[in-house]
């Protein structure tokens, strides 16, 4: 047996090489069934030319894609399935004049800057704002001349105002059920796939959520196939937002968002949602300079998966949430320095995570008001979820060796389940001062993380350092007495 290891690196170090070869080895699962979900999606495109050819969905090697997991069977493997508007103008909008109701879906406003309408219009545009997206057959008829489901009359609904008509994600979602379980059966009859190597079971649900179980050796995989429109959303960044303090030192990485265009998915019957992918992908790849960024997120993202779960054994965060904490650590701390040792970088995400699960609010890095925990996901995080997060953060943030043994004889050390009492004031106190002004801000970052990095030194060798870093924060919130103790 191991002996117990207080080096917290070497585990780090350990587990790391450990996620990886298993990584490798997940990829040619992984390109298996997505081979064979692409012949199924192919047949789709036959069928019903609404929806484009599958375009290559083979993970490209950039660690911000999260495409490949260490676990595979414990999450769900997401797909994009393009979506023809037929050479229609398309506009985004985030009101409809109108609150129409069809198929008995209750129609409500947009509830974040993530959710949008899609509105088509069969005249040239004569307004900038408009933006055109090449197809190739109309969506007008699309579902109509399928009596089969004679109740959806089509996926485009009028607004009534009589100049747009909303493409409905939602008869989308239903169109592409439709035509999945027919692909999957004609694939099966023709060998174009194994017979019985994917269920189609779970589209029968009344979900937004569509889903296949492909089979791969003794187990199946889920599939998430979500509906997306390529490129449409334009003028999509605001002149102030939340992330911009690390534009602020790569002037080019805003001058590379504000000319990208972003795909809308459908997620909700009567909204789409703005996928903010690309975007991350313009930062992630500026800054790929070296150090342990990556690591970092590889490392979190695997545990994350495996130990920190809901109560249906799904993971408590999705990639999205993770690449967002990425985000902020990145801009928070710049230095290359400050990713040199790979323990200090995952630390750094974990105290991005921490406060953010203490507020319950984990703010969008390109979007202003919006908590990722809860904006633009079928599943948000409730608070039962995010008091579990905190408490399992916590744990990874005093004896992170518990969540990163490969193999039973390693010997971790023994579990502590609370955080110091000053990292916990800090962690705990308000997200704005009275006076309006944010906590979410690098100078208190920097006080976080320079006080969970005295976690394992002695309270006799704390005091001064303690008693400097509550200065500082009695600067941060001047209205607010605190103590050290």
């Amino acid at each position: 047996m191991w002996a117990v290891e207080t080096d917290k690196e070497k585990w780090f170090r350990r587990y790391l090489a450990a996620v990886q070869i298993r990584q490798s080895e997940t990829m040619t699962e992984m390109e298996e069934i997505i081979l064979l979900v692409d012949k199924v999606l192919q047949r789709v495109s036959d069928i019903d030319p609404c929806f484009l050819p599958p375009t290559p969905h083979l993970p490209t090697g950039l660690p911000g894609n999260l495409t490949l997991v260490t676990r595979p069977e414990l999450t769900e493997l997401h797909l994009n399935v393009p979506v023809s508007l037929s050479g229609m103008v398309a506009k985004v909008t985030s009101e409809s004049p109108l609150l129409y109701e069809l198929d008995g879906y209750k129609h409500v406003e947009p509830e974040a800057a993530t959710q949008c309408y899609l509105g088509l219009k069969d005249s040239e545009p004569h307004d900038t704002i408009w933006s055109e997206s090449g197809a190739l057959q109309s969506l007008k008829t699309a579902v109509s001349h399928d009596k089969r489901h004679i109740n959806h009359h089509s996926v485009i609904h009028s607004t009534g105002d009589g100049c747009t008509a909303h493409v409905i994600p939602g008869r989308i979602i239903g169109l592409l059920k439709v035509r999945l379980k027919d692909a999957v059966g004609f694939c099966e009859q023709n060998k174009i796939i194994p017979y019985k190597s994917m269920d189609a079971s779970l589209l029968f649900l009344e979900s937004p959520i569509v889903m296949l179980l492909v089979k791969h050796g003794v187990r199946y995989q889920k599939i998430r196939l979500v509906p997306l429109v390529k490129e449409i959303k334009r003028e999509w960044l605001p002149k102030q937002w939340p992330g911009q303090i690390i534009a602020e030192r790569q002037p080019r990485i805003e001058r590379n968002l504000q000319t990208l265009m972003l795909d809308l998915q459908a997620q909700t019957f009567y909204h789409w949602s703005v996928c903010l992918s690309q975007a991350v992908q313009v930062i992630l790849e500026a800054q790929r300079h070296g150090g342990h960024i990556f690591d970092a997120l590889t490392i979190l993202d695997s545990v994350n998966k495996i130990h920190w779960q809901r109560w249906n054994g799904m993971p408590l965060l999705n990639v999205y949430h993770i690449q967002t904490a990425l985000l902020w650590a990145m801009a928070f701390f710049p230095s290359f320095e400050d990713w040199e040792d790979l323990g200090s970088s995952v630390y750094r995400l974990v105290v991005i995570l921490l406060r953010a699960a203490n507020l319950q609010t984990l703010p969008d890095f390109f979007l202003p008001g919006v908590n990722v925990f809860t904006a633009g996901s079928t599943s948000p995080l409730q608070k039962e979820d995010m008091h579990r997060l905190y408490g399992l953060l916590q744990n990874f943030a005093t004896t992170p060796e518990h969540f990163l043994i490969i193999h039973a004889s390693q010997i971790p050390p023994r579990l502590k389940e609370n955080l110091c009492a000053p990292l916990r004031r800090l962690l705990h106190l308000p997200g704005f001062t009275r006076d309006g002004r944010t906590l979410w801000k690098q100078a208190y970052f920097d006080l976080l993380l320079r006080e969970s990095r005295m976690l394992e030194i002695q309270d006799s060798s704390r005091i001064a350092a303690l008693q400097a870093t509550w200065q500082e924060v009695t600067i941060l919130l001047p209205d607010v007495p605190m103590s050290p103790s």
